[in-house]
């Protein structure tokens, strides 16, 4: 304060926030010098509006001028658990695919003994009919190139009826009935119990799943049968 301050109606007062090369800046709202004279990096963390007097129940519009010291990601719950579940269908398809008899691979690929190739591609959520469209057309192109295309199919496993009825339509779309076969995680989870309970047969499985594997339909059929009176024996008993 200088003497020129006193006697002076406070809210007159002026109070130095800069003196440079005989230039002096004044200003008469403390609250105002004392953000413009405190340090650089405490200013950035103190609530400006609070610095200048505002009242916090003023509309701000959505404009916060305090800028916090460090800004740290907040994660997002729903992705979060969109990723989790996304790994569980994944994991549940790679076991179905080891339990069936299968070779699984890191890229998806599931390898028969028989040397026929499966590439397995898990759908764990909703699927529109032009992404079911895209995703047919990019593994027809896969399968075209692979090493043995005339032993190699195509099998989508998505996680519900809807899904499947979406993928069908793409495939029928595509004419690639003779390339490409779609499941739920739940029916392929089935027929894995059906081989590991000896009811089916790793073949049995493979001409279900693959449909360029030369397998007699009467056998799938016989094993269909079976599988139809143990699910039906298992719900007398439920």
């Amino acid at each position: 304060m200088t003497e020129d301050d006193i006697g002076r109606d406070p809210a007159e007062q002026r109070h130095t926030v800069l003196n440079v090369f005989g230039l002096t800046l004044e200003v008469s709202n403390p609250r105002l010098a004392e953000l413009l004279t405190m340090d650089a990096r405490e200013a950035l963390t103190s609530d400006v509006r609070d610095l200048l007097g505002g009242s916090p129940n003023e509309d701000d519009s959505g404009d916060d001028l305090g800028v916090s010291e460090e800004v740290v990601p907040v994660p997002d719950a729903r992705e979060a658990r969109e990723e989790r579940q996304r790994k569980e269908f994944r994991e549940r398809v790679r076991e179905a695919g080891e339990r069936l008899g299968f070779d699984v691979r890191q890229d998806g690929s599931w390898v028969s003994p028989t040397g026929i190739v499966v590439l397995a591609r898990d759908l764990p959520g909703s699927v529109t009919l032009a992404a079911a469209a895209h995703f047919v057309k990019h593994l027809e192109e896969v399968a075209a190139r692979a090493s043995q295309p005339e032993r190699t199919s195509v099998l989508f496993v998505v996680k519900d009826r809807d899904a499947a009825d979406v993928v069908r339509v793409a495939i029928r779309q595509a004419r690639a009935h003779s390339l490409m076969r779609v499941a739920t995680l739940d029916d392929i989870e089935e027929l894995a119990r059906l081989v590991a309970n000896g009811v089916a047969a790793h073949e049995h499985a493979l001409a279900i799943i693959a449909p360029i594997a030369a397998v007699d339909v009467g056998e799938v059929l016989a094993v269909l049968r079976v599988a139809r009176a143990a699910r039906e024996a298992d719900q007398r008993d439920a």
